[in-house]
């Protein structure tokens, strides 16, 4: 049940960072880091789906581990692809990105490839 919890809690703060107004970002010090946007993006999709992850791990599910990694990918690439499109249309001041969107997908398949191949396991993260 916790990390049901910790999913929903870090979903929530995915949507307040998304939605923060273009105003109050300019507010914020620049990290001089290329891209650096993007590596926030993929870290923040990178922690979605090790959640998803963990969930799993440590809890009873019905569903096979394949057909749980499906459907929490389609989830958050969706999830991504939804933030954008509100900070196109609807918060203050932000535009979509694809490049964001690839980053969140890139982020998700990382940790799938990490888990598949049991380096997450090695360094004791499951």
């Amino acid at each position: 049940m916790k990390y049901k919890l910790f999913i929903i809690l870090w979903i929530i703060v995915i949507f307040i960072l998304s939605a923060i107004s273009g105003n109050d970002l300019d507010k914020v010090p620049k990290i001089n880091i290329p891209h650096f946007d993007k590596i926030v993006h993929f870290g923040m999709y990178s922690i979605l789906q090790y959640l998803f992850i963990l969930n799993f791990s440590k809890t009873r599910c019905k569903l096979t581990f394949i057909n749980y990694l499906i459907i929490t990918s389609v989830f958050s690439v969706s999830y991504s692809i939804i933030m954008e499109f509100a900070q196109t249309y609807l918060f203050e001041k932000r535009s979509g990105d694809f490049f964001d969107v690839l980053a969140n997908t890139t982020g998700v398949l990382t940790v799938i490839f990490l888990f598949r191949f049991n380096i997450l396991k090695k360094f004791r993260l499951i």
